[in-house]
């Protein structure tokens, strides 16, 4: 099957650039790290969901991650949608732990972890809702509406399902990562899984892939935290000491000597991350970096290539599309 390829999502990139852009007694607050915590478990959840539709074997199957579709006045978002000649399959990626047990009568989740119990909307439901979107967008951009499959998929294996009434529909929509390519056999025979892909199909692959977009929010305001609440400068990649100095064209931290040519790029990213990925001036990013002056900070920048509009003290400096970013960036300790 082809797959494309995942990248980490805004959610995730703007809590890492926090993390790092916080000061040092904020990186200690539990609600920080468990979102950390949890946006990086789902994030390689997801990672695995895609090996497992990567080794499925189905020549004209084309899976999709990361959607997210305008429709009427709304947007919503595929975790993967899996395309083919046939029929469509959407695929609803959860990462909860400890036991899921549900109740169909109430049509919720319940899950029991570490002596607490959480209530979580039916899943399956959330799946069929996406499903009718889905619908309704293909609808809506003139595209052939073909039969669609919903299933949640559970990435955290050491997580137990637990359906104590035997629900038949919880049984057959809900699985672990591991079962499914055993899942999707009962979709498409082996004999329908050689035909070439229609040109229908690259179409429709390519036109979704065009239409989809990223949704950004304000990090700093939706969790109350004030500018005051950020370092100042380029931290260092070794210590995390800051501010390191700029000297002779590079960056050196006062505390363990490391000396870094490219320090400032992350720092960059993180600016654009936690302001909403909006457009930035030679002097926000110049007060961020704690750079020695303007003409070092337009090097700083013409450098890393970044599309610029206006002119002259008037110029923007633009973030690179979201995929661009950094996926391996390194983050202080919070183990």
């Amino acid at each position: 099957m082809n797959v494309t390829k995942r990248t980490k999502d805004f959610k995730l990139l703007g809590i890492e650039a926090l993390f790092r852009q916080v000061k040092p007694f904020m990186r200690k607050d539990k609600r920080l790290r468990q979102e950390l915590s949890n946006r990086t478990a789902g994030y390689y959840g997801e990672k695995n969901l895609d090996y497992m539709l990567r080794t499925y074997p189905h020549s004209s199957a084309h899976a999709l991650s990361a959607i997210r579709l305008k429709h009427k006045n709304f947007d919503f978002q595929l975790d993967t949608v899996i395309l083919t000649n046939q029929r469509h399959v959407i695929l609803e990626t959860k990462n909860w732990a400890g036991e899921l047990v549900y109740d169909p009568s109430l049509r919720q989740l319940v899950q029991l972890q570490a002596d607490r119990k959480i209530r979580y909307p039916c899943p399956i439901a959330q799946a069929e809702k996406q499903k009718r979107n889905l619908n309704g967008w293909f609808l809506e951009n003139d595209l052939p509406v073909l039969p669609i499959e919903t299933f949640v998929v559970i990435s955290n294996a050491s997580t137990i399902l637990s359906n104590p009434q035997q629900d038949q529909l919880f049984s057959k929509k809900v699985l672990h990562v591991d079962l499914l390519h055993e899942r999707l056999d009962t979709l498409f025979p082996s004999n329908t899984r050689k035909t070439a892909p229609s040109s229908l199909l690259y179409k429709m692959f390519h036109f979704i892939q065009a239409q989809s977009f990223h949704r950004f929010e304000d990090i700093l305001r939706k969790r109350n935290i004030t500018q005051a609440q950020l370092i100042t400068g380029v931290s260092c990649e070794k210590c995390w000491q800051h501010p390191m100095i700029r000297q002779a064209r590079n960056w050196h931290c006062i505390k363990c000597g490391h000396v870094d040519r490219n320090a400032h790029i992350q720092t960059v990213y993180d600016y654009f991350l936690l302001n909403e990925m909006k457009p930035a001036t030679n002097g926000e990013i110049r007060t961020f970096l704690n750079a020695p002056n303007r003409k070092v900070t337009y090097n700083l920048l013409k450098n890393m290539k970044l599309k610029m509009s206006g002119s002259r003290r008037h110029t923007l400096y633009h973030p690179p599309p979201l995929e661009q970013f950094p996926q391996n960036s390194i983050l202080p300790d919070w183990s």
